[in-house]
């Protein structure tokens, strides 16, 4: 399992996890501050994710470039 599908299924949880439960531990304002930080562990992953896919290509294109030059 990579670590952006860990995190991915982290952030999930979390999300479940203010849906109800925060709820009637803290209220609305709890739930807001959840959701917040859950959005941004989303987002973390995403680039994450974007990032790994551009180290990918990258790497792809350079083999492509050295196959061509031989």
């Amino acid at each position: 399992m990579t670590a952006f599908r860990f995190l991915y299924i982290l952030a999930l949880a979390l999300t479940v996890f203010a849906l109800f439960v925060l709820w009637v531990w803290t209220g609305p304002v709890g739930v807001m501050a959840a959701a917040m930080l859950t959005h941004g562990l989303l987002r973390l992953c995403e680039r994450q994710g974007d990032a790994q896919a551009a180290e990918a290509r990258k790497a792809r294109e350079d083999d492509l470039a050295r196959a061509f030059r031989r």
